[in-house]
């Protein structure tokens, strides 16, 4: 259970400064749902609320600190002839932070393994100058590549860090940048800007309770001709990041059509419409979505039903979701054959 310590911290406010003082105001609610913090992130959130400061400007020896810490070395020992000297050893960073005499930990584990030893060049020092405190309890390390590269974002509460991982895009003279906006960490990279938002159902994903990532929204529908979902990531002005369908008729067969920025497929945005391309085999494949204010409408003519579908399923010529319900608005199944 997530305990506040709200009074633990006032005592030590009265022991180093004198005194508690009152928390500044809320800001004000963004017009998509903001990055809520952990249950106890505010209690937490002694220096630097509301901005994000250099790992060294946040830092105060004896009150507050952060120390990093990983497997590096074992996981990259490789004998002369270039293979595992040893049984594979996945690699995993560990993150500390003490607040006063109260220290919290977390860690993650990197399932890329060998490829991602061989693009990053991990150093400590590098990583703690680089390193950013947003909000006072948010700690976010880039782990830059030629190209792109991942985020590692832990968010500290009572119970521990939560830590995830990020991969963004970039050219080759820039990296991302984060900010701590309207209540939300948003990240912008050379496909957009986007907030985070923590995952509060951890059964349902793999990342962590309290974990950030890209905030996202979601349809479901049930009808006589069939299951629907879609789930869409989308960026502050609109633009879809990722998107991910699935479709299960009343037979149990089913499809799936799945894109993204970080996956094979072509993704190009016009004003108010998303065009996403999947170059096969046999057959190419497009489909797009169309979106007005909060409303996406994704629709699936052009595909080539072999490269998403089962034998004899049949996928969804359009699905509408609109932000902030849970059923979709309409789903529109082909004619029967």
């Amino acid at each position: 259970m997530r305990t506040p310590f709200r009074l633990f911290l006032c005592l030590l406010a009265i022991v180093a400064f004198g005194g508690c003082k009152p928390e500044p105001p809320p800001a004000a609610a963004a017009t998509a749902a903001p990055v809520q913090a952990a249950p106890s992130a505010s209690t937490l959130s002694l220096f630097g609320a509301g901005t994000c400061l250099s790992l060294h400007d946040w830092s105060m020896k004896g009150e507050r600190e952060f120390t990093f810490s990983d497997n590096y070395a074992r996981a990259s020992n490789d004998d002369e002839e270039g293979t595992n000297s040893e049984p594979f050893v996945p690699y995993q960073m560990h993150f500390n932070v003490r607040l006063g005499a109260h220290t919290r930990s977390g860690q993650i584990e990197f399932d890329q393994g060998q490829a991602l030893l061989d693009a990053v060049v991990v150093d400590q020092d590098d990583i703690l100058k680089a390193a950013q405190v947003c909000d006072g309890h948010i700690f976010v390390i880039n782990l830059a590549q030629e190209r792109g590269g991942s985020l590692v974002i832990g968010n500290l509460g009572d119970g521990g860090i939560s830590i995830t991982r990020l991969p963004y895009s970039s050219g080759d003279e820039d990296t991302a940048q984060v900010a701590f906006k309207d209540g939300a960490l948003v990240v912008t990279d050379a496909n957009g800007s986007f907030r985070l938002e923590e995952t509060l159902d951890a059964e349902e994903t793999d990342d962590p309770m309290y974990g950030l990532v890209p905030e996202s929204i979601e349809c479901k529908q049930e009808s006589p001709q069939g299951y629907v979902r879609l789930w869409i990531v989308p960026n502050i002005d609109g633009s879809i990041r990722k998107f991910d369908l699935l479709t299960v008729m009343p037979s149990k067969l089913s499809c799936s059509a799945s894109a993204g920025f970080d996956d094979n497929a072509v993704v190009r945005q016009d004003k108010d419409v998303t065009h996403v391309e999947w170059e096969g085999e046999d057959y190419d494949s497009q489909m797009r979505i169309v979106r007005s204010g909060g409303t996406y409408r994704l629709e699936t003519a052009g595909y080539y039903p072999p490269a998403f579908c089962g034998q004899s399923a049949q996928l969804v010529e359009s699905v509408t979701l609109q932000r902030g319900q849970a059923r979709c608005v309409d789903a529109i199944w082909p004619a029967k054959q």
